[in-house]
């Protein structure tokens, strides 16, 4: 983060090109990349004391992902499942029916790999869920059953690390996701691309040409990303390089990636009984790095391989972790300060800020507002008299995902928020049977989308098209509660499939839900709706 700062008052903020100014009646600038130093008070964040009992190990599976934390409600009493590499003091967390944000202080550390049984005897645990806010660097990593047969000794072959390996590639990824996200490795990364003396080496860095979004900015959202497929394999056998890899590239104009790619590292480097183990050394740090970037699709000429990787490991790690910290997986972190966001208006969400209470934050917050498309962006806050909240005004509704990083002044673990349009505009919503119904505002609708493509427009969390089935039981509801007239459109296609390259087009009439078969190859329309279906909390 090079940051931009603006000395403003009372005043809502148009940002532009160069930094922010007082609103201009809507003459319109477009950015990728807002900065603002801002003046918030934090409020305290609830903090829950939990006793954890009962700790069992689990199996460390074939995959992971780093914020796969669960709650489970087992009637008497609440369950933790921790599937990550990580062990936890405390994490924050969503409870109750207005889903609050908390922090849980747990009495005992909960080993990575581990369950456990949790209670409180001063808070009522109620639905509960892990609240993961260090969003960026978030691969879905596959680390065993590849099912690669390496007995001949002859080839060069790669396949899943044995326990005392997949710990070294566990300890220097959980360094990787912090790294990503700690304001400290972002202005790293910036200094290190604004250095002509790099840029310049590699074609990837003097030849990008979005004046918009840095290249070290556009670099973070490509690795930041969430759901990449990262497979983590060891180089055996014969050698052939210090570590290979390969993948493909995620794109930030998504809300998760629909890539993969794989790293290796040669066997002797990370096996105990080698001459030539050198588990946390430098070189291991870089070539990790280096064949994790490959695996994000950067090549050598994009500087994040040769160049950024070396700098990483040479400089940064070196200097912002303990050796504790580059030997040993790492407890879960927490941000310098929680932010929750509500939509509340069309294109506007409002951002609370809180701060754990054993953290001393400052009321001075950087802001940061990124998307790989260019957005319009209006903030409003008032820095005479500071309260907890900030308005964001998006026109028009941004169609990429925007990401929202927040850290506190004097702080490093930065909060990050991945918003998509469905989180900026408040859709109707019926709930009943065990579901939630909500029927799209047209911001929400792709008119050009077809059969296929407007089942990626229910991009909630849990969220689906719904079914015919599903339809006719919102209809019903509809037509009991006389919410029928009150309906926009009164066409709607489905997710289901009657048959080959067709789907369901259903009307809701003021007496019935007449159905008829539509072509799957055929758009939306401005005429028709759709509606996303998920369980109810």
């Amino acid at each position: 983060m090079n940051w931009r700062f603006s000395a403003l008052s009372v005043c809502v903020l148009t940002v532009a090109l160069t930094g922010c100014k007082e609103e201009d009646n809507g003459s319109g600038y477009y950015v990728k990349d807002a900065q603002h130093r801002i003046a918030v008070s934090s409020q305290n964040l609830e903090e829950i004391d939990v006793q954890v009992a009962q700790v069992q190990n689990l199996p460390a599976g074939d995959v992971f992902q780093f914020d796969d934390i669960e709650f489970v409600d087992e009637g008497l009493a609440w369950s933790i499942y921790n599937r990550t590499p990580q062990s936890i003091n405390s994490l924050a967390v969503r409870l109750g029916d207005k889903q609050q944000l908390a922090l849980l202080k747990l009495s005992q550390t909960l080993p990575a790999y581990s369950q456990a049984k949790l209670s409180s005897s001063t808070h009522t645990l109620s639905k509960l869920d892990f609240e993961d806010q260090l969003k960026l660097f978030a691969p879905k990593v596959q680390i065993a059953g590849f099912g690669v047969d390496c007995s001949d000794q002859s080839k060069t072959c790669y396949n899943a690390p044995d326990d005392a390996q997949r710990i070294i590639y566990e300890t220097v990824l959980i360094n990787m996701r912090n790294a990503f996200n700690r304001k400290s490795f972002s202005q790293f990364a910036d200094n290190f691309f604004a250095d002509a003396a790099n840029c310049t080496k590699y074609s990837g860095c003097s030849s990008y040409g979005d004046p918009l979004l840095s290249y070290s900015t556009k670099n973070l959202l490509t690795m930041g990303m969430s759901e990449h497929q990262l497979g983590m394999k060891v180089m055996r056998n014969k050698y052939a390089a210090e570590g290979m890899g390969g993948g493909s590239s995620p794109d930030i104009n998504l809300p998760v990636a629909s890539s993969g790619g794989w790293a290796s590292y040669w066997e002797s480097y990370i096996t105990p009984s080698s001459a030539n183990y050198r588990p946390y050394s430098v070189a291991t740090y870089n070539t990790i790095f280096h064949e994790v970037a490959h695996a994000y699709g950067f090549n050598h000429d994009s500087g994040m391989t040769y160049g950024f990787a070396d700098a990483w490991a040479k400089t940064y790690v070196q200097e912002n972790l303990t050796q504790a910290q580059r030997e040993n997986r790492n407890v879960l972190e927490l941000p310098s300060v929680l932010v929750d966001s509500k939509a509340i208006g069309k294109g506007k969400v409002r951002l609370s800020y809180y701060r754990p209470v054993s953290k001393a934050v400052s009321n001075q917050v950087e802001l940061q507002i990124i998307s790989g498309q260019a957005m319009g962006v209006q903030i409003a806050y008032n820095s005479n008299q500071p309260g907890s909240t900030v308005d964001v005004t998006f026109n028009p509704i941004p169609k990429a995902p925007v990401y929202i990083r927040s850290v506190a002044d004097n702080g490093d673990y930065i909060s990050t928020l991945q918003l998509k349009a469905s989180d900026m505009v408040e859709s109707p919503s019926y709930t009943f049977g065990g579901k939630k119904y909500t029927i799209l505002e047209d911001e929400l609708l792709d008119s050009e989308a077809n059969g296929w493509a407007i089942r990626k427009l229910c991009d909630q969390p849990n969220q689906e098209l719904a079914e015919k089935a599903d339809y006719q039981k919102l209809w019903d509801y509809m037509s009991s509660n006389d919410l029928l007239a009150g309906l926009t459109k009164g066409k709607f296609l489905s997710r289901d499939e009657p048959s080959g390259y067709l789907i369901w087009m259903l009307e809701f009439k003021p007496d019935q839900m007449v159905s008829s078969k539509y072509r799957m190859v055929d758009s939306l329309g401005a005429d028709k709706g759709l509606v996303c279906v998920e369980p109810a909390i």
